[in-house]
């Protein structure tokens, strides 16, 4: 991609971020835009780019399978946004290694209009879950239990290993490595005092890590559990100390997290610590 289309995108990125009040692409993909090694495509109008697609590979361990996945982004002034996203769509589909599998992710009208018309199916949905801060109680950590914030440069192998226990059963978020953890470690918004971390004795047994947005967003960034402590209560302890670290320090007015549609406990319990459903981000697959 030539530097005058790595402009053009930057401008596109922001001028969706702004009409959307949201960002325009998921972090995993915004963490890559531009750094090579991934496939990008630019949809260009008679005077400038109006439409971008990242195409970004996810490792996996067993047994999952690698694969790749796609998401658009459309001029929000472009009269004909769901055939500017059926191109990028098609565009990626055809881009990816022949074999290898490959997803889209869409949540916009235009993106998820084209690609149900280029007959791909629903394959996942992903809810983004909000509540307004501050909370009025914390549930009491369960015995034995002692919350530390995390320690850059002494934590990350713990980390890294409890989180991807905690997800074995979970194609993406169970695969973190060292690389995809310093991605994120090194971003602007990094703040390891909100970065909580569970400890029973010297074993590391689940976290908490909050992320703040301009605008008085929280979020519940990743919240993990390792299996031998689950159905202990300690999930909803570190929730509610997330949200009141990020009500009562960071500021926040307003808190979100995902979590997997199909996941109905999980809603639920979400649900029970007054979250409710704001976005739908739904998974596209070739038929």
């Amino acid at each position: 991609m030539s530097s005058r289309d790595e402009y053009a995108v930057t401008g596109l990125l922001m001028s969706r971020e702004a009409a959307d009040r949201r960002a325009a692409l998921s972090e995993h993909k915004a963490l890559r835009v531009f750094t090579g090694g991934e496939i990008e495509l630019v949809a260009e109008g008679s005077r400038s780019v109006v439409g971008y697609a990242h195409v970004a590979h996810h490792a996996a361990r067993a047994p999952f399978r690698s694969h790749w996945a796609c998401e658009v982004v459309v001029d929000p002034d472009a009269p004909d946004g769901v055939a500017i996203a059926a191109d990028l769509i098609g565009g990626a589909l055809g881009a990816v290694p022949h074999g290898e599998e490959v997803t889209v992710w869409a949540w916009r009208r235009d993106e998820v209009t084209a690609a149900r018309q280029i007959g791909m199916r629903e394959i996942r949905a992903l809810h983004e879950m909000r509540r307004s801060l501050p909370i009025e109680e914390r549930a009491p950590l369960p015995h034995g239990i002692v919350v530390s914030t995390f320690r850059p440069g002494r934590d990350e192998a713990a980390w890294l290993e409890a989180n991807n226990a905690a997800f074995a059963s979970h194609r993406e978020n169970g695969a973190l490595d060292i690389d995809n953890l310093r991605r994120r470690m090194e971003r602007p918004w990094f703040d390891p005092r909100g970065f909580l971390l569970a400890w029973a004795g010297n074993d590391l047994v689940g976290s908490c890590w909050t992320k703040l947005y301009e605008g008085g967003l929280g979020e519940i960034y990743i919240i993990s559990v390792v299996p031998t402590f689950q159905g202990r209560g300690l999930g909803t302890s570190l929730v509610e100390e997330g949200l009141h670290d990020l009500a009562e320090r960071q500021g926040a007015t307003e808190a979100m997290l995902y979590v997997d549609a199909a996941d109905l406990a999980a809603v639920e319990f979400y649900r029970n610590l007054e979250f409710e459903v704001a976005f739908t981000t739904r998974e596209f697959a070739p038929r």
